[in-house]
């Protein structure tokens, strides 16, 4: 009987302890990690703007490869869902979905491990010097007692600390191995379009895009009153590029006889010969990190400017939502060399 007693005694005070634990507990907490990458904000937005390619570098998939993964929703962005089951200890099974997606600098993403409690991981995406940096953060919140009992002992935040360092390593062997847009010296053919041009001191970015649509809208307003039949995709040649001052000219490509009597509208012709050429993937809003590379690699080559620089929009953004997957190619016309 006075064993049993002292083995009572001890259970209890076992009990109390692990109640102390689990009353002196954070409900709420969160751990980050970073990671700077050699890839543009709009790279990294892609990849974890979607779960499509996650596997690719998620530290869980490397624990545990035989994994069950299923997928609800949309490809990318709000809404996009993802669930696995594993008999993995370290991997178990949950969903995670996305609740909260900002082009290019940060998304949320919402986890179910059927514990109670509110638990969140989100992406913050910065443009850096050496490229991109991306954070990962984890963070909880509204714990139970049994919850923050469990996450205390068995060091769930330092747990997934670790799993964080790993998956943000293999993300960046991921994406760095992927291929680069290539930029290189072409030549070109002219292209003929209608256009309207804009001079604008020190506009922003807002006033910029404002002009542009309203441009854009003239011009699409007279091909359909004159019956004519565009021969490409918009395009903006810049006529200035200023400290101080911008000039931009909207233009809808066109046949090369085509006749206007229209007396602000004019016909309009790109740069004939070499330039260089560089490939934007995603937001118009960071076409100006593509025209520093563009200057970098002129300088680099030793290459002489010779013309007006110009866009040619290939993604339609009424039919593509998603910025992130928005392609501009960009053009420099260089001198003959």
């Amino acid at each position: 009987m006075k064993a049993l007693k002292i083995i009572g005694i001890a259970i209890g005070v076992i009990i109390l302890l692990l109640l102390v634990v689990g009353l002196t507990s954070p409900g709420a907490g969160n751990i980050d990690r970073s990671i700077t990458v050699d890839a543009s904000p709009q790279q990294v937005y892609a990849e974890v703007n979607s779960f499509g390619d996650l596997n690719q570098w998620s530290p869980w998939f490397t624990i545990d490869p035989e994994t069950v993964y299923s997928y609800e929703g949309p490809e990318s962005g709000v809404g996009a869902k993802m669930s696995w089951k594993s008999d993995h200890p370290d991997v178990g099974s949950g969903s995670q979905w996305i609740i909260e997606s900002t082009p290019n600098e940060s998304v949320t993403v919402q986890l179910d491990f059927g514990f109670q409690g509110g638990y969140f991981a989100d992406f913050f995406i910065k443009e850096v010097a050496d490229g991109t940096q991306l954070t990962w953060s984890y963070r909880y919140e509204n714990l139970n007692l049994v919850s923050s009992l469990f996450a205390r002992i068995f060091s769930a935040e330092e747990m997934v600390a670790t799993n964080y360092e790993t998956g943000l390593k293999q993300f960046k062997e991921y994406i760095e191995s992927k291929p680069k847009n290539a930029m290189e010296v072409v030549t070109v053919e002219p292209i003929t379009y209608l256009g309207l041009t804009r001079e604008m001191e020190s506009p922003s970015s807002e006033e910029i895009g404002s002009a542009m649509a309203e441009l854009y809208g003239q011009l699409m307003q007279f091909i359909q009153n004159e019956s004519l039949e565009m021969q490409g995709m918009p395009l903006t040649e810049y006529t200035s590029l200023q400290a101080e001052s911008l000039g931009i000219r909207c233009g809808l490509p066109v046949s090369a006889d085509t006749e206007i009597t229209d007396g602000n509208i004019q016909i309009y012709s790109t740069h004939a010969g070499q330039a260089v050429k560089a490939v934007h993937k995603g937001d118009y809003k960071l076409l100006s990190a593509t025209y520093t590379k563009i200057e970098d690699f002129m300088e680099e080559k030793q290459l002489e400017a010779s013309g007006n620089p110009y866009e040619v929009y290939i993604t339609d953004p009424g039919e593509v939502a998603d910025t992130a997957e928005w392609v501009t190619h960009v053009f420099f016309p260089i001198a003959q060399k």
